[in-house]
């Protein structure tokens, strides 16, 4: 059992929730999510970390637009076959973006 998928970009969350039935519900790309928990305003929520994070994707799954699925959608860029410099820049983005990920979901 998971709570969270993310991907890059919109094919590798298609491919989770098609080939391994993933919910859609639990399944964002990384910089959709940031995005949608930096829109959402803070709930009551529990003392345990775990559930506030579950609480908090939960929220974040209800923010997202109507007719998401078929929308633009923050991706990623695959590095794989990329630059190394390209490569770089990318890892930098990630590394970014999961420590914002880290403080909007557990504080």
């Amino acid at each position: 059992m998971f709570d969270l998928v993310l991907g890059f970009e919109r094919k590798h969350l298609l491919a989770s929730v098609v080939n391994a039935g993933a919910p859609i519900e639990q399944t964002f790309t990384l910089p959709e999510l940031v995005g949608l928990l930096g829109e959402i305003s803070e709930p009551q929520l529990s003392n345990d970390p775990v559930e506030r994070a579950r609480a908090r994707l939960r929220q974040a799954h209800a923010a997202r637009p109507p007719g998401f699925r078929n929308g633009p959608l923050p991706e990623l860029t695959d590095p794989l076959g990329k630059t190394v410099a390209a490569q770089r820049e990318i890892a930098r983005e990630i590394r970014t973006l999961t420590s914002e990920l880290a403080n909007r979901l557990f504080g």
